[in-house]
């Protein structure tokens, strides 16, 4: 299975899972798994072919885009933390 810049794997046979499948146009820095929610951050600006700027959310069962969160970033994110309330961001961004 050919992936770009983001894959997940079955762990236990060392293959990508077919059905999950996103795809980002530069890289990632960036991820952060929280209640099914992926979150990915990085110097990419299109997600599955979609306007969407150096910040997602990907659904971790289906690889499902959430395209109604966007943060409208102008730069890159290179690192996330999350505890149970926020989730933090930095990067070169300079709007939010």
């Amino acid at each position: 299975l050919s992936r770009s810049r983001i894959s997940k794997l079955n762990y236990t046979k060392g293959k990508a899972v077919p059905d999950w499948n996103v795809s980002l146009n530069s890289t990632a820095y960036f991820l952060v798994n929280y209640n099914n929610s992926l979150f990915v951050g990085g110097a990419f600006t299109t997600v599955n072919s979609k306007n969407i700027k150096f910040f997602t959310l990907v659904d971790v069962n289906t690889g499902t885009i959430d395209t109604t969160f966007n943060l409208l970033l102008n730069n890159t994110v290179s690192m996330m933390h999350i505890n149970s309330s926020y989730l933090y961001i930095g990067g070169s961004y300079s709007n939010r």
